[in-house]
């Protein structure tokens, strides 16, 4: 979620990010935070570090997103647990439900990354049936995803190539003319693995 804050402040949009998570150093490998950034809130490191890049509203919620949390027509998630997507879910479906005028403009975008596969899924405000397949389909319990290693984990580049997808999917979005927004993408990351030559 951090290099997707990066990337949509530098759009020039308004941000409101929520985590109540502290950096540790495991962190700095897939996430764009900085060694002096170890200790401090998330939330507070990536505003820090926008705000040396870009000026951007950033509003900041170092806590954990629930129920009650605030939302908006244009929801991210970029989470590592089903609970929490849900509970963004329905948190954007309460806010269209009650703001219909606002449903052609509303788009809900869950992204999805392991070490080899990153997923990306656009559910738009006014498309029923993709409320719907996406609710039925795509969000289940927690104990029904597959536990990586920590070791299998993303890092960095991988990071920040799912982020510039679903910012360029938002910006298609956004754009005046008629640019393809996906129900869901899927890329596969090949292994960065090479043979020596020497040794064949």
């Amino acid at each position: 979620a951090s290099w997707t804050n990066f990337l949509l402040a530098r759009c020039g949009a308004t941000l409101h990010i929520f985590d109540f998570d502290i950096i540790e150093e495991h962190n700095l490998g897939g996430q764009l935070f900085r060694f002096k950034d170890v200790g401090k809130s998330k939330v507070q490191a990536i505003k820090d570090i926008i705000g040396e890049f870009c000026e951007a509203e950033v509003n900041i919620y170092n806590e954990k997103y629930t129920s009650e949390s605030i939302t908006n027509n244009i929801t991210i998630m970029g989470v590592d647990n089903m609970s929490t997507r849900k509970i963004g879910f329905e948190n954007w479906l309460n806010y269209i439900n009650e703001n219909p005028e606002e449903k052609d403009n509303s788009l809900f975008i869950d992204g999805r990354l392991s070490m080899t596969v990153l997923q990306i899924f656009c559910i738009k405000g006014n498309d029923l049936s993709a409320i719907t397949k996406y609710q039925q389909e795509h969000l289940f319990d927690d104990s029904q995803v597959e536990e990586e290693e920590c070791t299998a984990k993303q890092t960095s580049h991988c990071a920040a190539m799912i982020a510039s997808h679903i910012v360029g999917f938002l910006t298609n979005f956004l754009a005046p003319e008629s640019f393809d927004v996906p129900f869901f993408y899927s890329y596969i990351i090949p292994p960065n693995m090479t043979e020596n030559e020497n040794s064949i």
